[in-house]
């Protein structure tokens, strides 16, 4: 009983008990209200549970099983109650007692696989440590070098960009140039096109002067022709022999 006292925490199994049918709220009440410590709670619990018949115990049992964390204590259980109720049956099933033997060859299969995957755990630490130190020193090199690289490469635009920058300045001021100098000559151009453009238009104006006085003059002398027999044989000064100075 004292492993038991020193172990078993009724509140774990109100839940399981209660639902069994095993405990009440009156029970538990008992336990918990009793302001003692642990273990004489525990030694509580198993005294009420003697007195709620033969299957109580069995329901205890199996709320150990649920619970996982003490199994351990089953085998001693059923050993204490045993001894104090002489040649009764044992209290809990032959399933019950099989299903907790395979429980405890779980455990301890399950405690080394657990133990087994810590080992392998701690090496897969140990190399992901290892790599992680190369790979962070591999990295570094790698930024370094890019790093350097890419300081060259500014360097190099910059250089660029300046040689660009003056080149594109002294051909844009001799293009400036060479416009002013267009223009200049557009405007000369355009002077001289518009002074062009007026000798022209006076041209045009002296033409149609002269074009009438040679229109008035044509008339005068078609008005002047002497016509013979469907010909034209001469002014009038012409057929008499008239000078103008005897008009």
């Amino acid at each position: 009983m004292d492993l038991l006292s020193r172990n078993l925490e009724p509140r774990r199994h109100y839940g399981y008990l209660r639902s069994a049918l095993v405990l009440n709220v009156e029970d538990q009440e008992t336990i918990d209200n009793s302001h003692l410590p642990r273990s004489q709670r525990a030694i509580k619990l198993i005294d009420i549970i003697r007195t709620k018949g033969p299957t109580a115990f069995d329901a205890l049992c199996r709320s150990m099983e649920q619970d996982k964390t003490q199994v351990f204590l089953l085998a001693e259980l059923n050993k204490s109650l045993e001894r104090e109720i002489g040649n009764s049956p044992p209290l809990f099933h032959l399933k019950l007692f099989t299903d907790l033997v395979k429980a405890s060859q779980n455990l301890k299969a399950n405690t080394s696989t657990l133990k087994a995957t810590i080992s392998t755990l701690k090496a897969s630490t140990s190399t992901l440590k290892a790599n992680t130190s190369i790979l962070n020193k591999a990295n570094t090199s790698t930024l370094k070098a890019n790093t350097s690289t890419l300081k060259a490469n500014t360097s190099t635009l910059k250089a660029n960009t300046s040689t660009l920058n003056k080149a594109n300045t002294s051909t844009l001021k001799a293009n400036t140039s060479t416009l002013k100098a267009n223009t200049s000559t557009l405007k000369v151009n355009t002077s001289t096109l518009k002074a062009n453009t007026s000798t022209l238009k006076a041209n045009t104006s002296t033409l149609k002067a002269n074009t009438s006085t040679l229109k008035a003059s044509t008339s005068t002398l078609k008005a002047n022709t002497w016509i013979f027999e469907g010909k034209a044989i001469g002014t009038e000064a012409e057929v008499f022999n008239i000078r103008p100075e005897q008009k």
